[in-house]
C-alpha cells in the first residue's frame, strides 16, 4: 500500500473521510468473507464426522461382517510366570503339557578392565591407538558372525574407536566404556546361529585380544573353542589340553584338499574377476580404484540436501540436479561392487601365490602337482603349518592368552517340550498349531495350558461395536437437532475487537454447533443406519431375527436422554446403569448357540457395511468414501475466494478514485494559497 500524506492544505482528515466513504462498499465483501468462513467451518464439521463414519465402516464393520473374525479362543496357563500364550483361531481346544527346558540367550562378551603399567585402571579413550595398549602392528583376528567371516588386521593408526566401528560393520553391537575401561561386544540377535567368535591364528593375534581384554575363557565359547579343539584332546590326568596326533593328521588331509580346491577355483575365476574390474576402470578411469567411497557418498548427500532445501531452483536446474543425483547413486553402487571385486581378486591372487610353486592346473581343468619334488615340499609345508597351529591351539585352550576378568555368554537357542515333543527357536517365541508361546523362565516340571472357546471375546466384540455405533448416531442426532443460530454470522476483525475473547468464542461456537442443523445429507445417512439396525436380519433358515432377540434395544422415549433415543443398550451389561439389572440374554445366547449369534451379527454388520459403502461411492459432487459433497463444497469455496478477490479490487479502485479527487482539491488549494500570498506581497512595501 502506498504511503500518502494528505490534508496538508485543507486541514482535513482525508484518510478517515475516505475510510468512511469506502466502508459502505465493504459490506458486500464482508458478507462474502462471512459466507466463506461459514462454509469452511461446515467443511471441517463434515470432515470430522466423515472420518468417524469411515472408521466404523473400514475397521469395525469390515471385520465383523466376516464370521471367521468371531472365532475367538483363549488359553489359560497354570504357570503364568514361566510362559504366556496367545491363542489363534486354529488352535485346538483341550489341555496340553508344557515345559521350558532352556531360554534363548544372546552371545555377549564383557571385556576385562584395562590396566596401566602400575596395575591401576587405565585412562584410555576411543581415540587411543591399539598399539598403545601393547597390540602389535599387523596382528590379525578372525571375526565370525553367523556364517560370515571378517578378517581384522590391526594397523599402526587403528584406534579403539576404529576397532569398535569394524565390529559394528561386521554385524555386532560393540562399544568401549571409557569410565569402566572395558569393551562390550554382543550379537544383534539371540540364538546359536546369530552368535559370534573372535579367534586368532598366531601369538600376535592372541596377544592383541589379551591386551584389549577381549580374550575370554573358552569354556563358554563353543564357536571359538571349536577352531582350536580340532587339533587337541583334553587329558583328564593332567587337566590340560594336549595335541591329538590322529586329529592333526585329519586336519592336515583336509587342509591339503582345501588348498588344492581353492587353487583350482582361484585359477578358474580370477581372469573373470579382473575383466569385471576393467569394466569399472574403463567407465570411470583407473583412479576410481583409489577413490574413497565416503567421498562419493558425501557428495551424493550434499546434492540431495540441496534439492530438498533449495526453493529458488528453476525446474530445469532441479532436473539437472536429479540427473546428477542418479549418476552419483549409480557411482556409489559401482564403487561398492568394485571394492568387492578387488577383494575377491586379491584373495584369489594370495591363494595362487601361496600354491603356484607346488600346484598347476592341467589341460582337462584338474589340479596336479608340478612334479614329485613339489608334491613332497607341499606335504612338508602343510604338515609344518598345521603342526605349528596345533601347538598354538594347545596354548590357547590351556588359557595362556586369557584376559583375566573377561566373561563370555554363548548364544543359545531356546527349547521347550510341548506334550513331550521338543521344539527349538532362536528367540523365546514359538508358533505351534495356532498357539504363540513365549517362554519367560526355565522350569523343572511340566505345567498345563488349557485352550477353550472365548465367549467373552465374542460378547466384547459386539459390545464394542454397539458402543461405537451409539457414539456416532448420538452425535449425528445432536448435530441434526442442534439449536438454531439464526441471526449469528461469523465476525469481522472489527467486530471481534469490540468483544472479549470469551464472547467471540461463545459466538463462534453457537454457529459451529448449528452448521449441520436439519442437514438433508446428515438426515439421509443417520436414517439409513437406523433402518438397517431396526429391520433385523434374515437368517439362513428363513427366520427373521431382531436385536431384541438378544436383549438389545433402545430405551423408552421418555427414559432416554435428548439425542440418545436411538442408542442401543445390552440387558445385563454391568457398565450400563440403565439395563444392568436385566437378564443377560446376549451372554446366554453366546453360551447356548454361538453359531446363531455369529450369523446374526456378521450379517447385520455386512448389511450396514454395504449400506454405508453405497452411500460413500464417488459421484460428480463427492469423492470416494465420502458422505458429503466435498467436491461441490470445494468449488463453492474457490468461487467465494474469487468473488472476494474481485470485491477487494473494487474497494481499492474506490479508494484510489477518492484519493485522486482529494489530491486534486489539495493541489487547487495550494495554488490558491500561492496566489493569495503573491497578491499580499504586492501590498507589503
Amino acid at each position: 500500500m502506498p504511503i500518502r500524506i494528505t490534508g496538508m492544505n485543507s486541514g482535513l482528515d482525508t484518510e478517515s473521510i475516505i475510510t468512511e466513504l469506502v466502508k459502505a462498499k465493504s459490506v458486500k465483501k464482508d458478507s462474502l468473507v462471512k459466507a466463506k468462513t461459514k462454509l469452511e467451518w461446515k467443511q471441517d464439521a463434515w470432515k470430522e464426522l466423515n472420518a468417524k463414519v469411515y472408521g466404523l465402516y473400514s475397521k469395525t464393520l469390515s471385520n465383523m461382517r466376516l464370521e471367521s473374525d468371531y472365532t475367538k479362543k483363549t488359553t489359560k496357563v497354570s504357570n503364568e510366570s514361566a510362559a504366556t500364550v496367545i491363542t489363534g483361531a486354529t488352535a485346538v481346544n483341550g489341555v496340553q503339557t508344557l515345559k521350558i527346558n532352556q531360554l534363548a540367550k544372546t552371545g555377549y562378551l564383557t571385556g576385562a578392565e584395562l590396566k596401566d603399567a602400575d596395575d591401576k585402571k587405565a585412562q584410555h579413550k576411543s581415540t587411543t591407538k591399539l598399539t598403545e595398549l601393547g597390540v602389535k602392528k599387523g596382528s590379525e583376528l578372525n571375526l565370525k558372525v553367523g556364517d560370515e567371516t571378517t578378517k581384522i588386521k590391526i594397523s599402526e593408526d587403528m584406534t579403539i574407536g576404529d576397532f569398535v566401528s569394524t565390529l559394528k560393520k561386521a554385524g555386532l553391537n560393540a562399544s568401549f566404556d571409557e569410565k569402566n575401561q572395558r569393551f562390550f561386544i554382543s550379537a544383534k540377535e539371540s540364538g546359536a546361529k546369530a552368535d559370534f567368535s573372535l579367534t586368532a591364528k598366531d601369538t600376535d593375534g592372541m596377544n592383541a585380544m589379551k591386551f584389549m581384554g577381549i580374550s575370554a575363557p573358552l569354556d563358554k565359547d563353543e564357536a571359538a573353542r571349536a577352531e582350536y579343539e580340532k587339533y587337541c584332546t583334553y587329558d583328564e590326568e593332567t587337566s590340560k589340553w594336549v595335541i591329538d596326533a590322529d586329529k592333526r593328521r585329519e586336519v592336515i588331509k583336509e587342509t591339503r584338499k582345501n588348498r588344492m580346491s581353492q587353487f583350482k577355483d582361484a585359477m578358474a575365476e580370477i581372469d573373470g574377476v579382473v575383466e569385471s574390474i576393467k569394466t569399472y576402470t574403463t567407465k570411470y578411469g583407473d583412479s576410481f580404484l583409489d577413490t574413497d567411497l565416503a567421498d562419493i557418498e558425501k557428495e551424493l548427500a550434499s546434492k540431495k540436501e540441496k534439492l530438498e532445501k533449495s526453493v529458488k531452483l528453476e525446474e530445469k536446474e532441479k532436473d539437472e540436479l536429479r540427473a546428477e543425483i542418479e549418476a552419483l547413486e549409480t557411482k556409489v553402487k559401482d564403487k561398492k561392487e568394485l571394492s568387492e571385486l578387488v577383494s575377491q581378486r586379491d584373495e584369489m591372487q594370495a591363494i595362487i601365490d601361496a600354491n603356484k610353486e607346488y600346484l598347476q592346473v592341467t589341460e582337462d581343468g584338474e589340479v596336479a602337482f608340478i612334479n614329485e619334488e613339489a608334491e613332497k615340499e607341499f606335504a612338508d609345508v602343510t604338515r609344518e603349518e598345521e603342526y605349528a597351529k596345533s601347538k598354538f591351539a594347545v596354548r590357547v585352550l590351556n588359557g595362556e592368552f586369557t584376559s583375566a576378568g573377561a566373561t563370555r555368554i554363548a548364544g543359545q537357542d531356546s527349547e521347550i517340550s510341548l506334550n513331550g515333543a521338543t521344539f527349538t527357536a532362536e528367540g523365546n517365541t514359538f508358533e505351534i498349531n495356532g498357539l504363540t508361546i513365549t517362554a519367560h523362565a526355565e522350569t523343572e516340571k511340566e505345567f498345563t495350558i488349557t485352550t477353550s472357546d472365548d465367549t467373552d471375546g465374542i460378547y466384547d466384540m459386539i459390545k464394542n461395536f454397539l458402543k461405537e455405533y451409539n457414539e456416532l448416531i448420538n452425535e449425528m442426532d445432536k448435530l441434526y437437532n442442534a439449536d438454531s443460530a439464526k441471526g449469528y454470522e461469523p465476525l469481522t476483525d472489527e467486530e471481534k475487537e469490540a468483544m472479549s475473547e470469551k464472547e467471540v468464542e461463545k459466538w463462534e461456537e453457537k454457529i459451529k454447533n448449528a452448521l449441520l442443523r436439519r442437514d438433508s445429507t446428515l438426515n439421509s445417512v443417520a436414517s439409513a443406519m437406523k433402518q438397517v439396525m431396526m429391520q433385523g436380519v434374515k437368517m439362513e433358515d428363513g427366520s427373521q431375527l431382531y436385536l431384541s432377540e438378544f436383549g438389545i434395544g433402545t430405551l423408552g422415549y421418555f427414559s432416554a436422554k435428548d439425542n440418545e433415543k436411538n442408542a442401543y443398550h445390552i440387558d445385563g451389561d454391568p457398565d450400563d446403569t440403565n439395563t444392568m439389572t436385566n437378564a443377560d440374554k446376549l451372554k446366554a445366547a453366546i453360551a447356548n448357540d454361538p453359531e446363531k449369534v455369529v450369523e446374526f451379527f456378521s450379517t447385520l454388520s455386512k448389511n450396514l457395511y454395504e449400506k454405508l459403502g453405497g452411500m460413500m461411492k464417488k459421484t460428480e459432487y463427492s469423492s470416494s468414501f465420502t458422505l458429503y459433497d466435498d467436491i461441490a463444497m470445494k468449488d463453492e469455496y474457490n468461487d467465494y475466494t474469487s468473488k472476494i478477490s474481485k470485491q477487494e479490487q473494487k474497494i481499492t479502485d474506490y479508494e484510489d478514485r477518492y484519493y485522486k479527487k482529494f489530491s486534486a482539491m489539495e493541489t487547487a488549494l495550494a495554488k490558491l494559497q500561492s496566489k493569495e500570498s503573491a497578491v499580499s506581497g504586492l501590498f507589503n512595501f
